[in-house]
């Protein structure tokens, strides 16, 4: 594959969903068959996506924690690791976190990110209705949230405010 079939496959792929740029570096990399083109190649075929707004870090970052809140059920520390692991800036990630998640400001919320922590403990407490032992109960209910990718701060403040019995 030359440069110019990387750069054209890039843009078609970027038109139809959002990607990182390191996403996008590491399709490169797959493509790339030896003597195909060279790593500043690939990094000139990077800058022109950005430059054509085909990649925006930002803009995925945005997108990643409004689908993962919103229809994942994910906490803070679960959206940040896979958007590091997507090779986005901490700056972006932090943005955009700060943006819908903390403020849970995007108008498209129905739900913030504490009534959806809120809603899915509730949810995991009737699910163990079995469980006579509370202690357990509780720590079962805690490692699901932690799983989640919620923060123990954010559990125990639920755990505070709400009676789940």
């Amino acid at each position: 594959m030359t440069k110019e079939q990387a750069l054209a496959r890039g843009r078609k792929l970027c038109a139809v969903r959002e990607y990182s740029a390191g996403m996008m570096e590491r399709l490169l990399k797959k493509w790339a068959s030896p003597g195909s083109f060279s790593a500043e190649e690939m990094e000139d075929i990077i800058s022109v996506l950005k430059e054509e707004k085909f990649i925006d870090d930002f803009r995925f970052a945005r997108a990643f924690v409004n689908d993962k809140l919103k229809f994942s059920g994910w906490g803070a520390v679960k959206i940040r690791y896979n958007l590091r692991r997507s090779g986005v800036s901490e700056e972006a990630a932090e943005r955009a976190l700060s943006e819908i998640y903390y403020s849970g400001a995007d108008r498209n919320m129905s739900v913030t990110s504490e009534e959806l922590l809120h809603k899915l403990l509730k949810n995991k407490w009737k699910s163990l209705s079995g469980e006579n032992d509370m202690g357990k109960k509780k720590a079962r209910v805690i490692r699901f949230a932690l799983g989640r990718g919620f923060g123990m701060d954010e559990i125990s403040a639920q755990f505070e405010k709400y009676d789940f019995n």
